[in-house]
């Protein structure tokens, strides 16, 4: 089957950073052989790992300490921590010019695994061109699917609630194992609702030409943005935050680790439209789905949710982006990426959300994100929703402005 793509037309996007961003790359750094932590100078020291083996290379001994000094490290049960620095500078004899690949800025409290973001083979970290443009295609499938398509998938989950209470009568659901949930045969039929769902999103960006057997020839891409990766990111410009995962309705929060892009970073990127596309009319789309899905957050964040300092921290400058929006001009727009940028930005979410509370409540239970107590009705009380959100000291995550340069 051949494919083809419309002509395009290229634009020079700014994006800066309005928040920290995390895009994660799957990876972890630890203290214990990645890096050294410098608390008095807020600084990370990312490990030069090549002079290292070199000193190690002809001693096995000092092989064997530092490799068992690792292990020991790792071990959480272990109230001693190995000391990098000093294996480094006392046993190797290794000064600080000669371990340290760079520094970056690290405002934390101490040192542990630490999430690390994308970067190119020198550590300069960037925007991958594919999360840009999930987030357009976002944007533009919000505007693109249509009613019928949402009131078809609304009366289904509906359907399949009714039979998941007669499959779990009797049955205490929130102690199921994510597997065993996942077994019940509701679910499974869910499961392939939500893909043919899915799927009816993805035709939307493909236009199928057929012969007269009705078989298809050819497929052509539509709404088809083409992004490139951003410019690289000096290293220098990374800062290691503390994330805290807050608890949205009771006071409990885990603290994580993070390599972020910190706010007030800016770089370009290439994107390329379809000629009768109008890159204003897409700027305004993903402000309106911005603008739309800081409703539906602040909604379930107002009603769901106890009013700790760190939530309101968290509603504040949902509000204040909110606000920002309706100033921007016609060639700018705010979007969110990365890690923790909520649920909301998936674009079903909020067209659920907006147009069938009740099913985004059934919705919720069947995809697992929450526990059904169970009961005839189901009361906002019932669903913990949204449950944790990521903030650091300052701000939330995510946020970014484009701009037509």
């Amino acid at each position: 089957m051949s494919k083809e793509i419309r002509p395009k037309k290229s634009y020079t996007i700014q994006l800066t950073t309005l928040t920290p961003v995390c895009i994660g790359n799957g990876g972890k750094m630890v203290s214990t052989s990645d890096y050294v932590f410098d608390k008095a100078n807020k600084q990370i020291h990312y490990i030069n790992k090549e002079a290292v083996a070199q000193k190690l290379a002809d001693h096995d001994e000092l092989m064997d300490k530092y490799i068992q000094g690792i292990i020991h490290g790792m071990d959480n049960n272990n109230t001693t921590h190995f000391d990098l620095k000093n294996f480094l500078e006392k046993t190797l004899s290794l000064s600080p010019k000669e371990y340290i690949s760079y520094s970056v800025t690290a405002n934390i409290k101490s040192d542990k695994d630490m999430n690390t973001i994308i970067k190119d083979a020198k550590g300069n970290p960037y925007i991958p061109g594919s999360t840009i443009k999930g987030a357009l295609k976002n944007a533009m499938a919000y505007r693109l699917v249509d009613k019928k398509c949402i009131e078809d998938f609304a009366k289904k989950v509906n359907h399949i609630f009714i039979q998941f209470k007669r499959e779990i009568a009797g049955k205490n659901v929130r102690k199921l194992s994510s597997e065993q949930f996942s077994n019940l045969n509701t679910i499974k039929s869910f499961e392939k609702e939500l893909e043919l769902f899915n799927q009816n999103i993805n035709n939307l960006f493909v236009q199928s030409e057929k012969n007269e057997e009705g078989k298809v020839i050819q497929e052509i891409a539509i709404h088809n943005p083409l992004v490139s990766d951003s410019e690289k990111i000096s290293s220098s410009k990374i800062k290691v935050v503390d994330i805290k995962r807050v608890h949205l309705h009771a006071e409990k929060n885990i603290d994580i680790l993070w390599e972020s892009i910190p706010a007030k970073i800016s770089t370009t990127f290439q994107l390329k439209l379809e000629e009768e596309e109008d890159i204003h009319k897409l700027f305004q789309q993903i402000n309106d789905f911005t603008f739309n899905n800081i409703s539906s957050e602040l909604e379930t964040l107002d009603y769901r949710t106890s009013k700790t300092n760190d939530n309101n921290i968290i509603i504040s400058q949902l509000e204040a982006f909110q606000e920002n929006i309706e100033h921007l001009s016609a060639s700018e727009c705010i979007l969110r990426i990365g890690f923790n940028k909520g649920f909301y930005f998936n674009s079903i979410a909020d067209l659920l959300y907006n147009n069938h509370k009740e099913v985004f409540e059934k919705f919720l239970i069947l995809s697992d994100y929450v526990k059904y107590k169970g009961g005839r009705k189901i009361h906002p009380d019932e669903v913990n929703f949204p449950l944790t959100r990521g903030i650091t000291p300052e701000s939330t995550l995510g946020w970014v402005k484009l701009e037509i340069i």
